[in-house]
């Protein structure tokens, strides 16, 4: 068995797909995102694999089928955070030919023709030019581009009802976003007058927090419930209630899974605005250091700090908000003083209280 393994790696598809594996192996990729994303795991493996699974569909050439999925969860729970840090990882990709681009918008801008906002042919244009920042050459950028990622969020936004004059216009941006999934050819640029562009390759992802229907769920139930009632096993139900909401059942049959991004728990932001790759703390420790700064933190004051502010619904980018207003503040003091240690903690905290950043 083993000289049978040897002889297929030695042939070109043998070598192909042991390239490949280390290219687009989900577990990488999800291990490469979970060092940013805290507490998210169900949503960062289903993304992963339907990356990794779109990859492999275009360097075989198998006929495959386009994994749309949706995130719902509610804001500041890192739903954008793990479409960051997918980018980042395909742009990290040595295999010039597997930089796939990724390009994110607001889903409710983009409207059906003739109508204000984003057209298709600009969210098109866009991945083209995020394709050519990519490439070699210009063949080689929309072979990349015909096989893109797009990224919409705002989605409960733009399947809810929106009526004037009687008439629904969320009815008719939806039927724009079908078009695309079902792979019908986009006119590039706000005119359509610099060319076409199929979209059947192109693979979306969609993010919503869906309040409303969190609400409706609520109410209708008389109990409390959580996103975590939003589970994969129970699709049917979640897309029979996504068609209550407000999408045309055609753009729900288009999604091939529905997951929850629950909201984080008080030691699960905290770990993300200390611990994590992008963390607040670390990119301050970082930025300052070569400046001679020391930058020191109060675990429990910043415990505090989140749990002052989860009423008011601060996820982690408004906990790290909080925090680099105050680390700018205290940076701006060490300079007018000449002096180079920002303690973020309490005024009268006691010196073992404090952890100092040193490179992580």
């Amino acid at each position: 068995m083993g000289k049978t393994d040897e002889r297929q790696c030695d042939c070109p598809i043998g070598k192909r797909m042991q390239e490949l594996s280390d290219v687009c192996n989900p577990v990488k990729v999800a291990e490469f995102i979970k060092k940013s994303v805290i507490g998210q795991d169900r949503a960062v493996e289903a993304v992963s694999v339907a990356y990794a699974n779109h990859v492999l569909g275009i360097i075989t050439g198998a006929h495959w089928i386009r994994d749309h999925i949706l995130l719902m969860g509610p804001t500041g729970c890192g739903k954008t955070e793990i479409f960051r840090q997918l980018r980042e990882y395909i742009l990290k990709n040595p295999v010039c030919s597997q930089k796939i681009p990724l390009v994110m918008a607001d889903a409710t801008a983009i409207k059906a023709d003739g109508w204000r906002g984003m057209s298709k042919g600009t969210l098109m244009q866009k991945l083209i030019d995020e394709s050519s920042a990519m490439a070699l050459d210009r063949k080689t950028a929309g072979k990349m581009a015909a096989h893109g990622i797009i990224v919409l969020d705002e989605m409960d936004k733009l399947v809810s009802p929106e009526f004037s004059h009687g008439v629904n216009y969320s009815v008719y941006d939806q039927r724009a976003l079908l078009g695309m999934l079902d792979g019908v050819p986009i006119g590039l640029g706000n005119d359509g007058a610099a060319g076409t562009m199929r979209t059947d390759g192109l693979l979306f992802f969609m993010t919503g927090a869906f309040d409303m229907l969190y609400e409706a769920r609520r109410n209708r139930r008389k109990k409390p419930i959580g996103f975590a009632d939003f589970q994969l096993g129970r699709e049917n139900g979640i897309k029979t209630e996504l068609i209550e909401f407000g999408m045309l059942p055609e753009l729900a049959g288009r999604i091939s899974g529905v997951e929850s991004v629950d909201a984080l728990t008080e030691e699960e932001i905290y770990r993300a605005v200390v611990e994590s790759r992008n963390s607040c703390i670390r990119y301050y420790g970082t930025l300052l250091e070569p400046q001679g700064f020391t930058l020191r933190y109060s675990p429990e004051y910043i415990r505090l700090l989140i749990n002052e502010n989860r009423d008011a619904g601060l996820g982690v980018r408004g906990i790290s908000s909080l925090l680099s207003e105050e680390i700018k503040r205290k940076e701006f003091v060490c300079y007018v003083n000449g002096t180079r240690r920002i303690d973020i903690g309490f005024a009268d905290e006691a010196e073992p209280a404090f952890i100092e950043y040193a490179g992580m």
